[in-house]
């Protein structure tokens, strides 16, 4: 079936035990598992009833002991297994035979960006449970799609928006959320967003620069930096929706951080950040450098944003010392006296 119809199932609260997601769009994908994840837990103890697996790291008997500890404080537990047909063959041959007898009191959620029906283990996922596709869309499809992201985010495009950032993200869904999201980030609300401002920062020219200052100043790159910050200003670049960057992008490194913690493999923390394949690897070498200290620089940057909007210091040296911070910051990070995000010592 198609993501559609099995949130219809969703709705009329039919959750099958065994289910299987396959196919390369990982955006509508994940947006379906976010969604079981609430619909099987909701408010209860998630910590105990919730445990994920990656199919290259897994054995077939901790994920079948998994599935078949009961919940606690809570109708039912999830086990999710990504990457499953990266599971050695035992692993999925132990799995399959398990699939005889279901588990009533969880729901084992298999997720593969490829699934071969000639092994035995997804085809038993597909007829004992139930089975979700997930294609890449087809570019009639996309327009639709930017509207309804829009307009979750509380924006409205216009046609030309519409037509720019489709343009830009092709047929990749992720892609496509992530030039919604900067259009949130930089668009006034209540007002459509002209084809002028979604070519000005859906593009991915002008994004890039912004990312790469920053990425510069994460990973200790001082000079490059300002320089480039001095670039985006002699281009008529507004230090406001720079700072908007930082913001997010600080963020990001915290949610990394926090991911790191939390034993998640490096390897998916990026696709769990919705970050594309392209950054990855320079995403997570920044994030190291800054480390659990990111979180600590939304304060300064609201601050530094409050301070621009009311004339109460100049926009481009806000934006300066606050690159000046993040660069001692991953200095620090590498080895250095560790300071907070206003250049304390501990």
């Amino acid at each position: 079936m198609k993501a559609a119809e099995f949130n219809a199932l969703l709705d009329k609260g039919a959750i099958p035990g065994v289910l299987l997601l396959h196919g390369p769009e990982a955006y509508l994908r994940d947006r379906v598992l976010a969604r079981l994840k609430s619909a099987v837990l909701g408010n209860a103890l998630v910590e105990f009833n919730l445990e994920t697996f990656y199919g290259r790291e897994a054995q077939g008997e901790e994920i079948l002991q998994s599935w078949r500890t009961l919940p606690f404080g809570a109708p039912r537990r999830l086990v999710i297994v990504r990457d499953v047909e990266k599971i050695n063959a035992a692993g999925q041959e132990l799995l399959a035979e398990a699939m005889d007898a279901p588990e009533e009191s969880a729901c084992l959620v298999l997720v593969a960006e490829k699934a071969d029906f000639r092994k035995k283990l997804f085809v038993a996922a597909r007829s004992r449970g139930a089975e979700v596709s997930f294609m890449k869309p087809f570019e009639r499809e996309m327009p639709g799609y930017a509207r309804r992201m829009a307009q979750e985010r509380g924006l409205v495009l216009s046609e030309g928006a519409v037509a720019r950032i489709v343009e830009e993200a092709g047929e990749d869904l992720l892609s496509l959320a992530g030039e919604i999201e900067k259009l949130s980030l930089v668009s006034a609300s209540g007002r459509p967003v002209s084809e002028e401002e979604a070519a000005r920062w859906s593009g991915r020219r002008r994004a890039a620069s912004v990312f790469k200052v920053i990425g510069d100043a994460a990973s200790g790159r001082l000079p490059e930096a300002l320089a480039g910050a001095d670039r985006l200003a002699e281009e008529g670049e507004e230090p406001i929706k720079v700072l908007s960057l930082l913001a997010r992008q600080m963020r990001l490194y915290a949610l990394s951080d926090d991911l790191v913690r939390g034993n998640v493999p490096r390897q998916e923390i990026p696709r769990r950040l919705g970050m594309a394949p392209m950054f990855s690897q320079e995403f997570m070498v920044q994030a190291d450098c800054i480390g659990s200290r990111a979180a600590e620089f939304l304060r300064p940057i609201l601050d530094g944003d409050v301070a621009v909007k009311r004339g109460a210091r100049e926009p481009m040296r806000v934006v300066e010392q606050l690159l000046a911070r993040v660069t001692l910051a991953s200095l620090c990070g590498k080895g250095g006296k560790k300071r907070d995000a206003r250049g304390r010592s501990d």
